[in-house]
């Protein structure tokens, strides 16, 4: 098998959690323009989100290898905004906070997956710095009614760790103007964090809380890089490593060490698997290079305290598990079932379809892996089914 000519891509998606974030904070910005250097095609969220900010007085304008935002008017108090989230569950839950923070009145709402999925859980520490709101149908569900109102500087506790959450009641903080603490189980992905400190904004991080104080104005540069999504290259990787002729390499790619963990977990699994980091001073992200080769791969046990890390590569990490030798446990992954589909179901049901022996016990994926038999066909097709 030949490796001299590694396969080399540099465009992948932009990284949507950042851009997302990024898209959604610039309407609550003085600044009245700038320019987002990305390096593939946009996804469905993105789209949603360039779609909303322009309802939110932003102009948008597209180009393959950049976004320009510029300022039309700022943000309108005096009618109330109907914002279709589509199935953005991100999009609907950073609204949420900056609306409320705002005092802007609008409806939230969103296609019919993502009218089913949870939003109390990021209502709840908003209600408790003041927001208020209603629900229109369902409760705890979308559509959501956001009623302006005073919110007041507390502290809150996390009991699950969710960066949704977490990034909500910062933005709800920066956009009512007021400070903020986070207790509990903040250790998610930092996406939010990296970007206030890019901003420099007054967020204080320790291991067990977050502060936000409003005591800074942001100062936000002319233009922003944003990184090739980590999420997106995963696919690409375990392909590589399961069933790959040549080395692969990724460029561009956003290496956040809160977006790491799937690749810590397959080199624990054997993986023939490296990245580094190249630091941008234009980017709130650590931005790098993967490398993979093909693989002989292990068994692993992911443990709970991992699983927020990883949330979005488990399907990966199944495939992973299905083509190693031996049993692997994916511990506690139920959060898995409110995702915009039931991706435990779904692990389950591709793995069985393909003949891989895998169970659900409790909150637990146990998967009994067999290197024989993994051929390209198949690998081929249950990543299709997965995508």
């Amino acid at each position: 098998m030949s490796t001299d000519t590694p396969i080399i891509i540099s465009d992948l998606p932009p990284d949507k959690s950042v851009l997302q974030r990024i898209l959604l904070l610039f309407p609550f910005l003085d600044e009245h323009e700038i320019i987002l250097e990305i390096s593939g095609p946009l996804g469905e969220d993105v789209k949603t989100c360039l779609n909303i900010i322009q309802q939110l007085g932003i102009h948008v304008l597209l180009s393959k290898s950049s976004i320009v935002l510029s300022k039309v008017h700022n943000l309108k108090k005096d009618s109330e905004l109907v914002l279709n989230c589509r199935n953005s569950a991100t999009c609907a839950r950073l609204l949420l906070g900056l609306l409320c923070g705002a005092k802007i009145r609008a409806i939230i709402y969103g296609d019919e997956s993502l009218s089913s999925r949870p939003m109390e859980r990021v209502l709840q520490p908003l209600k408790h710095i003041g927001g208020k709101f209603e629900y229109l149908e369902k409760h705890g569900c979308l559509p959501i009614r956001v009623i302006p109102s005073d919110l007041q500087s507390a502290e809150i506790t996390l009991s699950i760790p969710s960066a949704q959450v977490k990034s909500t009641v910062l933005f709800a903080a920066f956009a009512g103007n007021i400070s903020v603490s986070i207790q509990g189980k903040i250790q998610s992905r930092d996406h939010t964090e990296r970007l206030f400190w890019f901003l420099h904004l007054n967020l204080i991080h320790s291991m067990q809380s977050l502060e936000y104080l409003p005591d800074k104005k942001p100062k936000v540069p002319a233009k922003m890089i944003i990184p090739g999504d980590i999420s997106s290259a995963a696919f690409l990787i375990i392909t590589t490593l399961l069933i790959g002729k040549k080395k692969l390499l990724l460029d561009n790619v956003g290496v956040n060490n809160s977006r790491t963990t799937y690749l810590n977990i397959l080199k624990n699994m054997n993986a023939n698997l490296d990245w580094k980091i190249e630091e941008s001073k234009d980017c709130p992200e650590a931005i790098g290079k993967i490398s993979a080769q093909k693989s002989i791969l292990l068994p692993i046990t992911i443990s709970n305290d991992q699983i927020p890390m990883c949330i979005d590569e488990l399907p990966v990490l199944s495939l992973a598990a299905a083509a190693s030798n031996g049993e692997s446990i994916f511990e506690e992954v139920s959060e898995l079932r409110v995702k915009e589909s039931d991706r435990m179901q779904g692990i389950y049901e591709v793995l069985q379809n393909f003949g891989k022996k895998v169970s659900i016990e409790k909150d637990n994926i146990v998967i009994t892996g067999i290197i024989i038999g993994m051929n390209k066909r198949h690998c081929n097709l249950m990543i299709i089914e997965y995508l």
